[in-house]
């Protein structure tokens, strides 16, 4: 809701209240023979006291609640206010003490004195509300402020009374029974009720859309229509109009209590609540941003570091620049690749590696190529077309069946040292960010350049290496594939001094290239699943599949530098370490060749042994016909579960069953469409039967089901579901559309029958149970009778 809807709102409540109030009044004057009534004296005193005392709580318990919630709310305006009702809660007590005739030793003029205490009353109550409206509620208020503050209002409120008590004689006359008010009461209460007008006004300017604000109005108007209903409709007897203008005010000075209540103390609970909730929330935004700035940073770095592996850091100069030839000829999957490095001076381009049908003369100067374009412009160069290419140059490209190309410069510390241009048979085949991906590969050959003409220094260290080398040769006798990883990385990390590291077991499978996380350190989740998704999609664009080598090592430069270490063991990629630092200046120290590549293959090797043993272990456990577990296999489960079954004292159920006329399949199709039917129905029951379930092929066309924690019913339905989907079921052997139907036998073991039976009693009451569905006629399902 809009603020200005708000405000309307605001003021029709008012309005409303006001109405209803001087609704009464008015209906009184109307018709006062049924509203208007005086009370005899004692009923009058008796409801005035009862007003006067609520009036009397409600004004100390203002006050209490502003007094003690100064320290958290240093509101000045609510100090006032609470003041006022200290003074307010002593007048009432002398007005029922004078009205009551408890204190009359002490009173000279019993009836003056009381009008005066209550006149008093209502002065300071409108007083302090209209003082209020023009304090704000928060200053530069000091602490000891509160106590000035209040002694202050009691010094003048115990002035007041003292007046009130000790010159009572020379007070004017405010009330005499049966008589008219007189001049100064008139006054006065006409003073009251400019005060409340002037407060109301002033209240109704500042933030009139705040709750506690339209509460004090509320009080405001109530007090108002209390003075209205004594100064305009009183006679000063006891009647409805005075008691009615005492319920009035009882009414604005609870709307007063509820209005500072909520201001001292349930919005200083509020704020605190929120506040806490708002830094609860913004921590936990801060971490998730943290977090995603985190993940975000990584997989750029990641992003990098799968282009940069293209380019691998070879001893051998010459292979390395094939390499980084092949690399890009195979991630940018163009026709023709070259690349040429600056010579001599002035520099003149000599291409060193290529790939392509069109060979290029050897030598190329900077204004007479497009490679030397690239090179004289030092930035990189995406053309569509040749069209605009000088004449001699488009000549030969045209010849060689060349339309577009890309091209970047090779940089080394800043300085250009030779250019990379890949050419396409299709136009506009590259774009500017194939442009940008191809200076990170020229960055990179760059930095390959580098390391393979410094590799002459790095005989120096090798003495040294040697003694590392010794101990790091033990690491590679590892039992366990992932402790070898881990020990491994963590050797590297600590010889590289890394910030992070990862390492990867990378699975060979049909449907692609795989990664598994074995070890990390300061790597969060969503970069180790980045990385994963790096290294395990398209694999074909790995550099090192056509490797002899088994140490590969790759870097990348951007704020955060990445090195990727490949193991591979027999030409294949068996796993991948990864190590990080901060500063990108820093890079692994050389003349460590001997040492990681002896940590490589031996690693590799471990691996490859991990993977035949699995390999050789499912071969062992599986059938290879149906991919469901073997005899073996099932034997193990069984005695497991029905062990399990005893302990529990868990139901467990045995499920057999077997093709019904297999031989006659065989011999009317076929033995190949028997194993392809066979193999449809090992992946049927996979499907058919419950996860929890442990199919396995028994032998032959027979097949045995583990039903853990199942009862004999619910056996059956499944039994009885699966019969029924495979009798309604064409099995589609090359063009031949093969009908079966199949037979079953369970037999569910629970409760005190757990303690006689065994796992191979289990399951010779499975095969009873199958054989009699056989016997009875095939395509059912028989249950094993305990009694049988």
């Amino acid at each position: 809701m809009s603020p200005l809807l708000d405000k309307a709102k605001i003021k029709l409540s008012l309005l409303a209240v006001g109405l209803v109030l001087f609704g009464i009044l008015g209906l009184i004057s109307w018709r006062p023979e049924l509203f208007y009534f005086v009370f005899p004296v004692e009923t009058y005193l008796f409801m005035h006291t009862i007003f006067e005392f609520s009036s009397i709580i409600i004004g100390i318990s203002v006050f209490l609640i502003v007094w003690y919630s100064w320290p958290q709310t240093h509101n000045g305006r609510d100090l006032v206010i609470g003041i006022s009702f200290l003074a307010v809660g002593l007048f009432e007590w002398a007005h029922i003490l004078a009205c009551n005739g408890i204190a009359d030793s002490f009173l000279i003029n019993r009836e003056n004195q009381t009008a005066a205490f209550a006149l008093a009353s209502r002065f300071f109550a409108a007083a302090g509300l209209f003082f209020a409206a023009f304090t704000p509620r928060r200053g530069r208020y000091r602490p000891s402020d509160r106590l000035h503050f209040t002694c202050s209002g009691i010094g003048v409120a115990a002035g007041v009374m003292l007046v009130i008590l000790g010159f009572s004689n020379y007070l004017p006359t405010m009330y005499r029974h049966g008589q008219p008010d007189g001049a100064f009461l008139v006054g006065v209460e006409s003073v009251i009720v400019g005060l409340h007008i002037a407060a109301l006004y002033r209240f109704a300017r500042r933030s009139p859309g705040e709750q506690h604000v339209c509460q004090l109005r509320t009080a405001l108007v109530c007090s108002l229509a209390g003075e209205i209903a004594v100064m305009g409709f009183g006679t000063g007897g006891h009647d409805s109009y005075e008691l009615l203008g005492s319920l009035y005010r009882l009414g604005a000075y609870c709307f007063v209590l509820k209005a500072l209540f909520g201001t001292s103390v349930l919005h200083p609970y509020i704020r605190i609540s929120r506040l806490a909730r708002s830094l609860r929330n913004l921590s936990v935004r801060n971490a998730k941003l943290y977090k995603e700035a985190q993940n975000n940073h990584q997989l750029l770095k990641e992003t990098l570091v799968q282009l940069g592996a293209m380019v691998a850091s070879k001893n051998n100069l010459e292979e390395m620049l094939e390499q980084v030839i092949r690399s890009a000829a195979a991630v940018f999957k163009c026709d023709h690749a070259y690349l040429a490095l600056a010579e001599g001076e002035p520099a003149r381009l000599k291409l060193v590696a290529y790939i392509s049908s069109f060979k290029p003369p050897a030598e190329l100067l900077p204004d007479q190529s497009l490679l030397g374009e690239v090179f004289a412009s030092r930035q990189a160069i995406v053309i569509d077309s040749f069209a605009q290419a000088p004449k001699k140059v488009a000549h030969a490209l045209d010849a060689a069946g060349l339309h577009s190309m890309v091209g970047a410069p090779i940089r080394h510390n800043g300085d250009i040292i030779g250019a990379i241009g890949l050419f396409s048979r299709r136009f506009g085949n590259f774009t500017d960010s194939d442009a940008a991906l191809l200076t990170v590969f020229s960055h990179q050959a760059g930095e390959a350049i580098k390391n393979a003409r410094f590799f002459a220094h790095t005989v120096q260290s090798l003495n040294d290496l040697r003694v590392l080398y010794d101990i790091v040769k033990e690491i590679a006798v590892q039992l366990s594939p992932s402790d070898l990883l881990c020990q491994v990385t963590m050797k590297l990390q600590s010889l590289f001094q890394a910030d992070g590291a990862v390492a990867f077991i990378m699975h060979h499978r049909d449907d692609g290239l795989h990664t598994e996380k074995v070890f990390s350190e300061n790597f969060t989740d969503g970069e180790i699943k980045n990385l994963g998704k790096v290294f395990s999609d398209n694999k074909t664009s790995w550099p090192w599949g056509d490797l002899e080598e088994s140490l590969v090592t790759m870097s990348i430069l951007n704020q955060r530098r990445l090195h990727i270490m490949p193991l591979i063991s027999g030409g294949i990629l068996q796993g991948l370490l990864v190590f990080s630092w901060k500063d990108p200046k820093i890079e692994i120290p050389s003349g460590l060749e001997i040492i990681l590549s002896t940590i490589a293959r031996q690693s590799a090797v471990g691996l490859e042994r991990a993977y035949l043993y699995d390999s050789i272990r499912e071969m062992a456990l599986t059938d290879a016909l149906t991919r469901l577990p073997n005899r073996r296999q099932f034997d193990s489960c069984l005695t497991k579960e029905f062990n399990r079954a005893v302990v529990y004292r868990r139901p467990i159920t045995l499920v057999m069953l077997d093709i019904d006329f297999f031989k006659k399949v065989n011999d009317t199709w076929g033995h190949l469409a028997g194993d392809a039917i066979l193999q449809q129905l090992g992946t049927k029951i996979k499907s058919l039967f419950r996860n929890t379930d442990f199919p396995a092929r028994y032998g032959g066309e027979e097949f045995a089901v583990i039903l853990p924690e199942t009862a004999e019913a619910q056996a059956w339905e499944l039994a009885e579901h699966f019969r029924l989907q495979i009798a309604a079921e064409s099995f589609q052997v090359e063009d031949n559309c093969i009908k079966i139907t199949v037979s079953l036998g369970l037999a569910t073991v629970s409760d005190d029958m757990l303690g006689k039976m065994t796992a191979t009693r289990l399951l010779e009451a499975a095969d009873q149970a199958l054989y009699e569905a056989k016997q009875s006629g095939r395509n059912r399902v028989v249950a094993w009778q305990k009694n049988a």
